[in-house]
């Protein structure tokens, strides 16, 4: 497990809003990746390397809104890299993507696994969203994995809140991709792994870099 944690100094968020004074603090912290995000955040670049957790709410979430609402119409650039994670933290990203009002351009760079892929499937619908991804980029769809405790009621309820959750997720992958509801059904129970040429024709992605340019 990955911690490319932003923040070595927890308090560090809190002491300024002042993104020039963060980058100073990060660089005299020694903080690589917080000096490297931080630095990228003010060109209107986000750097999204890591597993899907509840940071990604100010790492991906808070700048891609507050740029989206801010008075500068140049483009944003999401790059991602992520083993996936967490559903419950991460799913309302996609929901930010689908309605982003300004040019975004999504690039997977290693690989854009589970949550993900899901992520990298967001924006399908939206003109204003790009992705590409490179020759070697990696994804991967898989139905995810649960751990249960309590009483037998309470895990029943989650199931049953789970299988909700699951169809839910369904339908979003095939609205948001060139893929049949065949082809899900038979691959999304295992880890379904695909090249980028893949990505490709399931409309995951739409230009692979290098490699010609492919586009969709």
């Amino acid at each position: 497990m990955k911690n490319n944690s932003i923040y070595k100094n927890k308090e560090m968020r809190y002491k300024t809003m002042d993104i020039e004074q963060i980058i100073n603090d990060m660089e005299n912290e020694g903080n690589v990746a917080g000096y490297q995000y931080f630095s990228l955040l003010k060109k209107r670049i986000i750097l999204f390397n890591d597993e899907c957790n509840d940071s990604i709410v100010e790492k991906v979430g808070m700048p891609l809104l507050a740029f989206d609402k801010d008075s500068n119409n140049a483009p944003i650039h999401l790059y991602i890299s992520s083993e996936g994670g967490s559903t419950f933290s991460s799913l309302y990203l996609c929901d930010i993507i689908d309605n982003y009002s300004k040019p975004l351009y999504i690039h997977i760079m290693g690989y854009a696994l589970s949550m993900g892929f899901l992520l990298a499937c967001a924006g399908a619908n939206n003109p204003n969203v790009h992705k590409d991804c490179y020759p070697f980029s990696i994804f991967m769809m898989h139905a995810g994995s649960i751990s249960l405790s309590g009483n037998a009621a309470n895990a029943r309820r989650f199931m049953e809140f789970e299988k909700k959750l699951e169809d839910k997720t369904k339908k979003y992958v095939l609205t948001h991709t060139n893929m049949t509801e065949e082809t899900y059904d038979k691959y999304n129970d295992d880890d379904y792994w695909m090249t980028a040429e893949e990505a490709l024709e399931y409309g995951v992605i739409d230009k692979i870099i290098g490699g010609g340019d492919c586009e969709k």
